[in-house]
């Protein structure tokens, strides 16, 4: 965290104090939606555990979480963030990948989860019908779209002047769908995330523009690759997720 907190602006100190509130919260002296279990399992040295109650986390430093400097390494392809994020990473895939039995039967209804944010203009002309493209970082959803929703709306806020254009993805996946997974140990269980590895890839079925997207979310229907693997290791990166 020192490096890519240094080149973000955030002092030593800052950042000190930003990981020590991540291990206590991850410990669950911060809050009460980890249960008991997933304290101890950190605690016995349960590394893909830990890492997913790193990632879910809600402390903030300068406004951003723990999981938003993960997904800046991952999209800026910074070695020197990377090799100290890789072990987490690694944990975290791990679970995207991962099948048991204890995450059987957590799937989205219908098939169906969903995403919500800003989505400035400029990159409007990207999301096109039948356009396959891949994601340079975790992609979190929801089974909930009020969940999703929420997001959208905190994205942009409306005591700004000029409010950010809102999104909603909605993204079918098929059963078999090998690289997303069910976080099962949150710290925010309340948001029923559903996690995607990153460079998992989707192609576009249908978009729905929105004549006030800062009223009325833009609505870009998806559809995830079952098995990233069989998809071109050269599709487009998307720049905004």
């Amino acid at each position: 965290m020192m490096k890519i907190g240094k080149d973000c602006g955030i002092t030593q100190d800052e950042v000190t104090k930003f990981v020590g509130d991540l291990q206590a919260e991850c410990l669950g002296a911060k809050n009460a939606h980890s249960p008991s279990s997933d304290r101890m399992g950190i605690l016995l040295g349960d590394n893909k555990v830990y890492a997913q109650m790193l990632w879910t986390s809600t402390q903030k430093v300068h406004g951003k979480e723990f999981c938003s400097f993960i997904n800046q390494a991952l999209r800026e392809d910074n070695q020197d963030y990377l090799q100290d994020l890789v072990p987490v990473v690694r944990a975290i895939n791990t679970l995207c990948v991962e099948r048991n039995q204890a995450s059987k039967g957590l799937w989205p209804s219908d098939g169906i989860c969903f995403r919500g944010g800003a989505l400035p203009d400029k990159h409007l002309p990207f999301f096109t019908v039948g356009k396959k493209y891949r994601v340079p970082g975790f992609l979190a959803t929801s089974f909930k779209e009020e969940v999703a929703m929420g997001f959208a709306l905190r994205s942009t806020p409306a005591h700004l002047v000029e409010k950010q254009p809102m999104v909603l993805w909605q993204i079918k996946v098929v059963q078999d769908c090998v690289q997303v997974n069910y976080v099962r140990h949150s710290n925010v269980s309340e948001e029923e995330e559903f996690l995607f590895v990153p460079f998992s890839a989707f192609s576009v079925e249908a978009v729905e523009w929105s004549p006030d997207p800062r009223l009325q979310p833009h609505l870009v229907h998806l559809m995830a690759a079952q098995d990233n693997r069989a998809e071109p290791e050269d599709l487009p990166l998307a720049q905004w997720y």
